[in-house]
Formats: C-alpha cells, structure tokens, sequence
C-alpha cells in the first residue's frame, strides 16, 4: 500500500470515528429553556411595554409597533378572483343575475358567445347554475334560465357600447 493511500485511509477513519461521536454521544445532550430564563423574558418584555409609553414616537410607529402581534384582518396568500362579480346584487331572497354578451365568433357552423368573459356555445350550461345559452348570434343572445318559459334576450355589448 502507497504512502497516499495509507493517509486517505486515515483521513476517511477519522471522518467515521467523529461522525459516530456526533451521532451516538451527543445525541442527549438538547438544552431546554429554564423556567427562570423565561421569567426574565417576561419581566424584560413588561418592562420594555412600560418604557414604549415614554418615548417620544410617532403615530405611525406606534401603530406599527402595536400591529406587530396582532392577528391579520385578510390572509396575503388567499388567492382572490380578479373578475368582476356581476352576480352579487341581491332582491329579496334570490339574487338577480345578469349577463353581459361581449363577443361573437362564427367559422362555419360553429358559433361561439362569450357572456360575462367566459366563452359558450349553444346548448351549453352557463356559470350561474340553472341558465342554459339557448342560441347566439351577432345581434343578441338567448339564454334559458330556471323554470317554464323564462329565456332572457341578452344584446350585443362592444366596447364602445357599455
């Protein structure tokens, strides 16, 4: 065996001899904090409460200072619908739905509408449960809504339109 080779058998026998030092003996030895150091935490933290009323801050430090713990009001992380909720006035008990019809495409036989920014061709289920887009066309759209003989007749809505 080489002169190199004995060293890198030292070297990697050192390595294993610490690594299970680190592993096995010192694997009890977690400190927890003592009752003690938490009642001088405490009594540092009431004292500094005390000395904040004496000093000479401004509203807004104070305001940020005294929103520092407190819960937030609205989570940042909630993802929120940049839409616009046109479904949200309400009469009575049942809210009144409205519908906006923005654009028309016709290729060949298919046509398709949009209405309230989602894309829809005849037949198919709308958004707002128990409305159905009867037909469409350049001018107007037909749209089923809930029960016997209730179609609303939506016109057209460009943008020079509104």
């Amino acid at each position: 065996m080489s002169k190199r080779e004995k060293i890198i058998l030292v070297v990697m026998a050192v390595v294993v001899v610490a690594g299970i030092y680190m592993l096995v003996m010192d694997s009890g030895t977690r400190k927890s904090v003592s009752d003690n150091s938490l009642a001088e935490a405490k009594s540092a933290k009431t004292a500094v409460n005390k000395e904040m009323g004496n000093l000479a801050l401004s509203d807004a430090t104070q305001y940020a200072i005294q929103s520092v713990n407190a819960p937030w009001i609205r989570d940042p992380f909630r993802k929120v619908s940049l839409e616009k909720n046109e479904q949200s006035v309400v009469k009575g008990d049942k809210p009144i739905v409205t519908f906006r019809y923005t654009a028309y495409v016709s290729i060949g036989k298919t046509c398709v509408g949009v209405i309230n920014g989602r894309e829809y061709e005849p037949g198919e289920l709308l958004k707002e449960p128990g409305y159905r887009l009867l037909e469409v066309g350049p001018k107007k759209a037909v749209i089923a809504g809930p029960g016997q003989d209730n179609t609303i007749v939506v016109p057209y809505h460009d943008k020079n339109n509104k």
